[in-house]
């Protein structure tokens, strides 16, 4: 039995996202053009714009919370 998906391309769905960051920019950058453009995620280029990976909204939750986490271990180890 063929999915109602088999029907469809990747390109017809696809976010064409026009905006990058590069390794060595900030994560905040990131957060700040995910939230602009209501993106969940964001290509990762190197100077030459190919692609090195994505960075995720969950990912940058998770290193504030491993952040905020390891500040609270600190304190509390003083």
């Amino acid at each position: 039995m063929k999915s109602l998906l088999d029907a469809v391309l990747v390109e017809e769905m696809m976010t064409r996202t026009q905006v990058s960051v590069e390794a060595e920019q900030s994560v905040h950058l990131a957060d700040a053009l995910m939230s602009a453009r209501g993106l969940q995620h964001l290509p990762v280029v190197d100077e030459d714009n190919n692609l090195l990976g994505l960075v995720s909204h969950r990912d940058i939750v998770a290193a504030e919370l491993g952040l905020a986490r390891n500040q609270v271990e600190r304190a509390d180890a003083q």
